[in-house]
């Protein structure tokens, strides 16, 4: 499995040697993932295990998260140097856009065996057996 670990320069015009950072983000969002499986496996009594597309998912969200840190230490840099607000607004989009990303793809990722149940479908399949519980206790002559 790749790790999302992922060097990072600190700005794109980083000196020649000058040492990287390692990203932390997407580690621990793998960290947090693998613990919510080990809970559900806990819970259910069995071991789970990530699909392989599942695996990948992560993967890029991890990713996501790296590149969405390495942006936040850039945003930083510009900040304090006191850049034009046109790159502080660009840099704030992309790291909304890293941050979504990877809200949506772990919002793919899921640890329930069934697809889960939107509160609407619920209450619309409760009221129709309301009326089919009420249509049936009518033909039994209201016993």
């Amino acid at each position: 499995m790749p790790s999302c670990e992922i060097m990072g320069r600190m700005s794109g015009s980083a000196a020649p040697g000058r040492r990287r950072r390692r990203l932390h983000a997407g580690r621990e969002l793998r960290a947090r993932l693998d613990q919510a499986l080990q809970v559900t496996s806990r819970e259910l009594g069995y071991a789970l295990e990530w699909s392989e597309r599942e695996q990948l998912i992560i993967d890029r969200a991890c990713a996501a998260a790296d590149r969405g840190e390495q942006l936040e230490r850039i945003y930083d840099e510009h900040l304090v140097a006191g850049d034009e607000p046109g790159v502080l607004v660009k840099l704030s989009a992309e790291i909304r856009a890293c941050e979504r990303q990877v809200v949506d793809l772990t919002g793919k990722v899921s640890l329930d065996l069934l697809p889960p149940k939107s509160e609407r479908h619920v209450r619309a399949v409760r009221a129709r057996w309301d009326r089919r519980d009420a249509a049936w206790q009518a033909a039994r002559g209201g016993a």
